[in-house]
Order: structure tokens, then C-alpha cells, then sequence
């Protein structure tokens, strides 16, 4: 589905410690990002947790770390490594609604 729709360029997954999966895109034609929170559940289904967004081109893949997901980012003419924790993470009732 993303990649016929092409809502996203660059996709990225990232297994946590915890079993959490985070699934990063770069929105298409934007300087926004939107990461979702999931876990595969024993019956193979997946459990949606929440959604982070914000803005700045992605430039590489995220990287764990004891703080939460380190996402290199460039905002304008700036790098920055931003931090997806826990809190970043927003629920939503109706699951994968974003894409």
C-alpha cells in the first residue's frame, strides 16, 4: 500500500527492546516524518501503540539508544538528532488511520 500510493519515501523499521516495532516515513514531497508504534501479538496481529510526527528531512536510519529512537534529521540548513521516547508517542483509536 505505501509504496503504490507513494505517501512515503523512505520507510524504515525498528525493533526495540521491549518487542515495540517503530515503522519511520518521510511524507512524500514534504519536510515531515511520522512514525507508528506497533507490536506483533502472539496471534500474529498487530497491535498499534501510537503515532509521533514532526518535521525535518530524515537522513539516515533511526538508531536505538537508552533515551528512546535517535532519528538524524535536517531542519532548514541544521542537523539535528532528534528522540523518540515512549511519550512521543501519541494512541489513536482507530489504528493505522494516518496511512
Amino acid at each position: 500500500m505505501l509504496l503504490r500510493t507513494r505517501v512515503l519515501e523512505r520507510i524504515s523499521l525498528t525493533a526495540r527492546e521491549d518487542g515495540t516495532i517503530i515503522l519511520l516515513g518521510q511524507l512524500s514531497r514534504s519536510p515531515r516524518w511520522v512514525a507508528f508504534s506497533f507490536i506483533l501479538a502472539p496471534d500474529n496481529q498487530i497491535q498499534w501503540r501510537g503515532i509521533a510526527s514532526g518535521t525535518g528531512e530524515v537522513l539516515d536510519d533511526p538508531v536505538n539508544a537508552t533515551e528512546g529512537l535517535k532519528i538524524p534529521v535536517r531542519i532548514g540548513d541544521q542537523q539535528d538528532i532528534l528522540t523518540l521516547d515512549d511519550a512521543s508517542f501519541k494512541p489513536f483509536p482507530q489504528g493505522c488511520s494516518e496511512m
